[in-house]
């Protein structure tokens, strides 16, 4: 957070995630958010790793996010977490990112953790059982995740995968991932919401995919919301490039899907993206 204060929900509020240092994806977004005329926004961290300009897109985001926390490529370019954890390709673009991240980068990655549960908002990078690793991306890990921690919205990142889950008061989970543009009413039932990836979707969509909460400006608590799932195409790669990477991710969404179902091992020992 920018400051120590309770933050206001009221209005409405672009939540951002996993920009990775994708500058044009973020500018698209950016330029989404001015148009639509959302000037708030909440960040949930990876504003670095994989892409070319981590200094642009981490000084960006800190200065635009009202709320703002770190990701696990956050900590590992700051030297916070160990990166033998991370798969070989995600490994060798932290290594690059650490030579690239100026002093006043480094700085700002010192002072972020990966939540921030002040309000009745609660922001995780991952999950409220493990914020700085765990994937959650289905039915068993959103009622974990639920059971973990009472906020009646949380908002995670780290799958690069948007999603929506509604657990009701009948204890009935309704939801699942959300694909292209998509308007939910959250005004009932606890909600565990992902907005996507700015900088590198993982569901074969190319766009950044992004997502905006709107709420009543005079709502002390919330009561009733509505969260818009947007998608905005970014440019400045040539076709070669989208191809590859939309190769990269199509392999990076099957291998995140095999560690999600996998038994949950020590964080430490594992590969992560």
């Amino acid at each position: 957070m920018t400051d120590s204060a309770t933050p206001d929900i009221g209005g409405r509020i672009a939540i951002i995630s996993d920009v990775h240092g994708n500058r044009h994806a973020l500018e698209a977004v950016r330029r989404a958010q001015r148009q639509a005329g959302v000037t708030r926004t909440w960040c949930l961290g990876d504003m670095v790793g994989y892409g070319a300009h981590p200094n642009e897109c981490l000084r960006a985001c800190v200065h635009v996010s009202e709320r703002c926390i770190a990701g696990n490529h956050d900590l590992a370019a700051a030297g916070r977490v160990p990166i033998n954890v991370f798969s070989p390709w995600a490994r060798t673009a932290i290594e690059w990112t650490r030579t690239q991240l100026d002093r006043n980068a480094l700085d700002r990655l010192a002072g972020l953790e990966p939540l921030d549960t002040d309000g009745d908002v609660a922001l995780f990078h991952a999950s409220p059982r493990d914020p700085v690793w765990e994937y959650v991306l289905d039915g068993d890990g959103v009622r974990a995740a639920m059971d973990a921690h009472p906020a009646r919205v949380m908002m995670v990142g780290h799958t690069h995968l948007a999603g929506a889950w509604c657990l009701g008061d009948d204890g009935r989970l309704d939801g699942g991932l959300v694909r292209g543009e998509e308007t939910i009413s959250i005004e009932r039932g606890r909600w565990l919401i992902n907005p996507g990836s700015v900088g590198q979707p993982r569901d074969l969509d190319p766009r950044a995919s992004w997502a905006v909460l709107d709420s009543p400006s005079d709502c002390a608590v919330p009561e009733r919301f509505v969260f818009r799932f947007d998608r905005r195409l970014s440019v400045g790669e040539t076709a070669e490039e989208v191809t590859e990477r939309s190769r990269r991710e199509e392999e990076g969404e099957e291998s995140t899907r095999a560690r999600a179902r996998r038994t949950e091992a020590v964080p430490s020992t594992r590969e992560v993206e």
